[in-house]
Protein backbone atom coordinates (compact mmCIF):
# COMPACT_ATOMS: atom_id res chain seq x y z
CA UNK A 1 0.00 0.00 0.00
CA UNK A 2 1.23 3.48 -0.58
CA UNK A 3 2.13 6.10 2.11
CA UNK A 4 -0.58 9.32 2.01
CA UNK A 5 0.47 12.04 0.04
CA UNK A 6 2.37 14.52 2.29
CA UNK A 7 2.33 17.43 -0.50
CA UNK A 8 5.90 18.04 0.26
CA UNK A 9 5.45 18.94 3.76
CA UNK A 10 7.70 16.50 6.01
CA UNK A 11 6.02 15.15 8.96
CA UNK A 12 7.46 16.27 12.40
CA UNK A 13 8.34 13.93 14.75
CA UNK A 14 5.75 12.39 17.09
CA UNK A 15 8.07 13.83 20.08
CA UNK A 16 7.76 17.52 18.96
CA UNK A 17 4.00 17.59 18.60
CA UNK A 18 3.48 16.16 22.00
CA UNK A 19 6.46 18.52 23.37
CA UNK A 20 4.83 21.08 21.65
CA UNK A 21 1.61 20.16 22.87
CA UNK A 22 3.03 20.14 26.96
CA UNK A 23 4.69 23.70 25.96
CA UNK A 24 1.38 25.30 25.51
CA UNK A 25 -0.36 23.77 27.96
CA UNK A 26 2.47 25.38 30.42
CA UNK A 27 1.99 28.84 28.30
CA UNK A 28 -1.46 28.56 29.53
CA UNK A 29 -1.12 27.77 33.23
CA UNK A 30 1.14 30.30 33.77
CA UNK A 31 -1.05 33.04 32.18
CA UNK A 32 -3.53 31.89 35.05
CA UNK A 33 -0.32 31.54 37.42
CA UNK A 34 -0.64 28.13 37.99
CA UNK A 35 3.28 27.56 38.47
CA UNK A 36 3.21 24.24 39.73
CA UNK A 37 0.74 22.58 37.14
CA UNK A 38 2.97 24.69 34.26
CA UNK A 39 6.39 22.93 35.64
CA UNK A 40 4.57 19.54 35.65
CA UNK A 41 3.89 20.69 32.31
CA UNK A 42 7.01 21.31 31.10
CA UNK A 43 9.13 18.44 33.16
CA UNK A 44 6.64 15.91 31.88
CA UNK A 45 7.99 17.67 27.82
CA UNK A 46 11.62 17.71 29.37
CA UNK A 47 10.98 13.54 29.85
CA UNK A 48 10.51 13.24 25.98
CA UNK A 49 12.77 15.40 24.75
CA UNK A 50 15.82 16.59 27.35
CA UNK A 51 17.25 18.59 25.21
CA UNK A 52 14.52 21.20 24.33
CA UNK A 53 16.06 24.58 24.97
CA UNK A 54 12.76 26.52 24.77
CA UNK A 55 11.16 23.95 27.55
CA UNK A 56 14.19 24.84 29.66
CA UNK A 57 13.91 28.61 29.13
CA UNK A 58 10.55 28.87 30.22
CA UNK A 59 11.02 26.24 33.16
CA UNK A 60 13.73 28.34 34.51
CA UNK A 61 11.25 31.41 34.20
CA UNK A 62 8.82 29.61 36.03
CA UNK A 63 11.13 29.20 38.93
CA UNK A 64 12.80 32.48 39.11
CA UNK A 65 9.31 33.79 39.41
CA UNK A 66 8.20 31.85 42.31
CA UNK A 67 12.35 32.98 43.46
CA UNK A 68 13.83 29.71 43.27
CA UNK A 69 16.77 30.80 42.22
CA UNK A 70 18.99 27.39 42.02
CA UNK A 71 16.80 25.45 40.10
CA UNK A 72 16.33 28.79 37.69
CA UNK A 73 19.68 29.02 37.05
CA UNK A 74 20.08 25.52 36.30
CA UNK A 75 17.46 25.72 33.59
CA UNK A 76 18.28 29.08 32.55
CA UNK A 77 22.11 27.71 31.97
CA UNK A 78 21.11 24.50 30.52
CA UNK A 79 18.33 26.37 27.66
CA UNK A 80 21.59 28.65 26.77
CA UNK A 81 23.93 25.82 26.58
CA UNK A 82 21.65 24.62 24.03
CA UNK A 83 20.42 27.51 22.04
CA UNK A 84 22.60 30.40 23.02
CA UNK A 85 20.18 32.86 21.29
CA UNK A 86 16.63 31.50 23.11
CA UNK A 87 14.68 34.57 23.71
CA UNK A 88 13.20 33.61 27.25
CA UNK A 89 16.45 32.02 28.64
CA UNK A 90 18.45 35.23 27.61
CA UNK A 91 15.64 37.34 29.72
CA UNK A 92 16.23 35.08 32.56
CA UNK A 93 19.83 35.10 32.62
CA UNK A 94 19.65 39.20 32.86
CA UNK A 95 16.67 38.50 35.44
CA UNK A 96 19.21 36.50 37.74
CA UNK A 97 22.28 38.78 37.13
CA UNK A 98 20.09 41.61 38.73
CA UNK A 99 18.96 39.39 41.72
CA UNK A 100 22.60 38.58 42.13
CA UNK A 101 23.90 42.02 42.25
CA UNK A 102 21.14 43.03 44.57
CA UNK A 103 21.79 40.11 47.11
CA UNK A 104 25.65 40.39 46.60
CA UNK A 105 25.65 43.94 47.53
CA UNK A 106 23.75 43.74 50.37
CA UNK A 107 24.89 39.94 51.67
CA UNK A 108 26.82 40.21 55.02
CA UNK A 109 29.85 38.56 54.90
CA UNK A 110 29.93 35.42 57.38
CA UNK A 111 31.80 32.62 58.36
CA UNK A 112 29.28 29.99 56.63
CA UNK A 113 29.12 27.18 58.40
CA UNK A 114 32.19 26.47 59.98
CA UNK A 115 32.07 29.79 61.32
CA UNK A 116 30.40 28.12 64.10
CA UNK A 117 33.61 25.70 64.89
CA UNK A 118 35.78 28.83 64.49
CA UNK A 119 34.58 31.05 67.39
CA UNK A 120 36.26 31.57 71.11
CA UNK A 121 35.36 28.68 73.51
CA UNK A 122 32.91 30.10 76.17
Amino acid sequence: MPAPPTHGIPAPPASETFVSQYYRRAEEFLAKNNFQQATLELRDALKLEPSNSRCHGLLGTIYLRQNQVTMAKVHINQALKLDPKNSTALTGKQQLDKLEQKSGSTRKQSGGLFGLFTGKKK
